[in-house]
């Protein structure tokens, strides 16, 4: 009788891609805006005035204020951060066993 071997092994996966909360198209299209106008070099208080001007509400209803316009930024690249987070891949108790 011959033995034969095995590798015996634990390996721990930790991923963020199992489950997205979407983004509405609305959401999408209010951070976009924001974004672009951002990089223009636009002010907060110049964002909103802008998207209040051409009847934007926030996505509770309300009308924009310079705050909502930084949160949504800053709440997106957090968001991005968050799912886009790359763990390592562990393998312990690395073995190999004779039967």
């Amino acid at each position: 009788m011959s033995l034969r071997p095995y590798a015996v092994c634990k390996v721990i996966i930790r991923t963020t891609k199992l489950w997205i909360a979407p983004y509405s198209q609305y959401q999408q299209e209010l951070h976009y805006l924001i974004l672009k106008m951002r990089n223009e070099g636009h002010s907060y208080n110049a964002i909103a005035d802008y998207l209040n001007e051409y009847g934007y509400k926030t996505t509770r209803g309300k009308s924009f204020k310079n705050a909502h316009a930084h949160s949504i930024l800053k709440k997106k690249s957090l968001r991005d951060e968050r799912l886009n987070r790359e763990y390592p891949l562990l393998i312990e108790d690395f073995q190999i066993v004779f039967l």
